[in-house]
Parts: C-alpha cells; sequence; structure tokens
C-alpha cells in the first residue's frame, strides 16, 4: 500500500507544469467572476480524475502482469486508488480553498460564508461521486469505453434532475424535508456517502480478481 501510494504521488509530482495550468485557469475564471462553487469543484475533481489516469499509466505496456508480481494484492491495488483518488481530491480542494479565500480578502470581502462554504462541501461531494463512479467504469472497460459511458451518464443525470426540478419538485411536501432537520439530512448524507463509496470500492476489487492479464 505504502510503495502504491509513493508511486502514485511521484507520478503527481511528475505532472507540475499539468498543476499549474489548472491553478491559472482556476484564478482566471475566479476574476472574471466565475461562481466560486465552480472554481472549487473544477480544481477538486481535476486532482480527482489524475487518480483515473493513473491507472492508465498502471495498463500500459503490459504494466499489470509486472505490477502484480510483486507483494500487492489486487484488493490493496483497488483500495490504494481510492485512498489515492480522496486524498488528491483533498489536495486541490485545499488549494482552491486558499485562493478562493484570498481572492474573498481582495475582491470581495462582504461575500456571505454561507455562500463559499456550501460551494466547497458540494466540491468534495461531487469529486466523491464522480471517483466513486468513474474508478470502477475505468478498470472495467479502459479509458476510451470509460470516457464515453461516464459522458452518457452525466447527461442522463443532467437530464433526469432537469426533470425532476420542473416536474416533481414543485409538487413535493416540503414539511416533512423541514421536519428531518439540518442536522438530520447532514446524517442521512454521510451514511449515503459512505454506503456509495464502499459499494464502489466492492464492485472494483469484484472487477480486478476477475482480470486475467
Amino acid at each position: 500500500m505504502k510503495g502504491l501510494l509513493m508511486k502514485d504521488f511521484k507520478l503527481l509530482a511528475g505532472q507540475k507544469q499539468y498543476f499549474i495550468s489548472i491553478f491559472l485557469v482556476a484564478a482566471l475564471l475566479l476574476f472574471s467572476g466565475q461562481h466560486i462553487s465552480f472554481v472549487l469543484t473544477y480544481m477538486t475533481m481535476l486532482c480527482v480524475f489524475f487518480t483515473i489516469s493513473t491507472v492508465s499509466y498502471d495498463e500500459h505496456n503490459n504494466g499489470y502482469a509486472f505490477l502484480f508480481t510483486l507483494p500487492v494484492s489486487r484488493r490493496g491495488y483497488v483500495v490504494e486508488k481510492y485512498l489515492f483518488g480522496l486524498l488528491a481530491g483533498c489536495i486541490g480542494w485545499a488549494a482552491s480553498m486558499c485562493m478562493a479565500l484570498g481572492f474573498i480578502l481582495m475582491r470581495n470581502p462582504d461575500v456571505e460564508s454561507g455562500e463559499w462554504i456550501a460551494g466547497a462541501l458540494s466540491a468534495l461531494l461531487t469529486a466523491g461521486f464522480m471517483l466513486s463512479f468513474a474508478l470502477p467504469m475505468q478498470l472495467k472497460f479502459g479509458a476510451e469505453k470509460s470516457r464515453i459511458i461516464s459522458l452518457i451518464f452525466v447527461a442522463a443525470a443532467f437530464g433526469f434532475f432537469a426533470v425532476a426540478a420542473k416536474v416533481v419538485i414543485p409538487h413535493w411536501d416540503m414539511q416533512w424535508m423541514q421536519a428531518i432537520g439540518t442536522g438530520g439530512w447532514l446524517a442521512l448524507g454521510s451514511v449515503f456517502y459512505a454506503a456509495l463509496l464502499l459499494g464502489s470500492v466492492l464492485i472494483s476489487i469484484r472487477i480486478m480478481e476477475k482480470k486475467q492479464f
């Protein structure tokens, strides 16, 4: 596990120009008036997607066949990818938070704290959801097919939520939602989030155990 993490972080360190360009684009987006939550999500997501690209590095030139001759189990490999993805996402999130806070202090000190805090939390949640979906797809179908499937999934999700926002949500009785309270929704969300990640890890382990190299 430690060796795999070191390998992936060395890959991360070798992509300095990539991350500098991400930082510059994010800064331009902020100063052009783009919403803070979008910039936070942008940087966090790109750092998480770097985790997906490390799988392609491992697959290249029959890399798996060599990797699993080392004292590395398939289960350990999958767990390391999720751990690295979460760590990479947190690094990107922390960097974007520092940049956003600096921007707020310089340009818009009157912004409501609840606004950017909500944006920061949504960035973390979105990154976790994408990692839970994209990593099993990458392991199962490879880079090209998983990219197409991911685009179809995202388009379908946007379509579903757009229809729900116009057709279903306006007719909901909101009283029961308010009765649960903020604490209750946070608890339910945390349980759902943990279950989603755990389910994704188990699916990815199953995929790796069936692979033949």
